[in-house]
């Protein structure tokens, strides 16, 4: 075989066939993509939608308090990363927020990458 042509097969063994395995098994999602966190209400996802209320709390000096999870998704990437989606207290309003915290269980480290009204 001439090498232009195995590079051809290379390619399409690691960039197609990905693509169409998951089409073919009827998979909604792709590796490294944003999936829903069926038990929202479980008790890491609560967690972590508490560790971003107290670290942005911390960091702005603001005091919002943790009213409700509103939807959480996870992304597994060499990380794994939580978009929340939460109810929060400000003074007499209630204002939704979304936070991603990134968590890296091997190192022991979370850390909250963004806080923002939507």
């Amino acid at each position: 075989m001439k090498p232009p042509f195995l590079i051809l097969i290379l390619i399409l063994i690691l960039f197609i066939f990905p693509l169409l395995s998951t089409a073919a098994t009827g998979q909604k999602y792709q590796l490294g993509g944003w999936r829903p966190i069926e038990e929202i209400n479980g008790a890491h996802v609560k967690e972590m939608a508490q560790f971003a209320v107290a670290k942005y709390n911390k960091s702005s000096e603001a005091s919002l308090e943790f009213q409700i999870l509103l939807k959480a998704e996870s992304q597994t990437v060499s990380e794994i990363n939580y978009r929340l989606v939460i109810a929060e207290r400000d003074g007499n309003s209630v204002k939704k927020y979304e936070a991603v915290v990134r968590k890296e269980p091997w190192e022991h480290l979370t850390k909250l990458t963004s806080f923002k009204v939507v």
